[in-house]
């Protein structure tokens, strides 16, 4: 198993794209915070992550609802190891399979590139009968919208290396 120096770029950012996107599986990307104008007081708080839990606490931090999606979850951790697998696959070895790599490293950011639209196309402040509802992207969701970009990065560096399309020497000479 040689490294492939000019894949490396591809495959660290397919990595590093699988990196920021783990949070993600335990963490919420989305908060609801709904709060009584009047008096402050914060009537419920809901989250959300990326694979489609939603859990709504009251105002005691009691869980109200609990809502699970254990396809999403399933979904969304094997998305995050075939694409590990096929980034580590993608940098040691120039076998036919590892063309898989781009496919994996596609598909997993269409899933993330889905749920950040989602996230980013929300409001974010909302006055409306005396209820404030206020909304922001979490600290797993900033972390997924980061893994979105690395992940477009690394597909795009895949798929130029499948057509030949070779890196300046410079950047070479560098990575050596």
């Amino acid at each position: 198993m040689a490294l492939l120096r000019e894949r490396v770029p591809a495959g660290v950012a397919a990595l590093v794209g699988v990196a920021l996107a783990a949070p993600s599986v335990v963490a919420p990307t989305w908060r609801l915070t709904t709060l009584d104008s009047e008096r402050g007081l914060v009537l419920f708080d809901q989250q959300d992550w990326g694979w489609g839990r939603s859990q709504v606490l009251g105002p005691g931090g009691g869980v109200v609802q609990d809502l699970q999606n254990p396809f999403g979850l399933v979904l969304l951790v094997g998305l995050l190891a075939l694409t590990a697998a096929g980034a580590v696959a993608w940098v040691v070895t120039a076998s036919a399979w590892t063309d898989a790599a781009p496919v994996a490293s596609a598909t997993l950011l269409g899933r993330l590139a889905s749920t950040v639209s989602e996230r980013h196309g929300r409001a974010v402040r909302d006055d409306v009968h005396g209820l404030a509802a206020t909304g922001s992207s979490t600290t797993a969701g900033a972390l997924e919208s980061l893994a979105a970009v690395a992940l477009g990065v690394a597909v795009v560096l895949m798929v130029l290396s499948l057509v030949q399309w070779h890196m300046p020497s410079a950047w070479v000479a560098w990575l050596r």
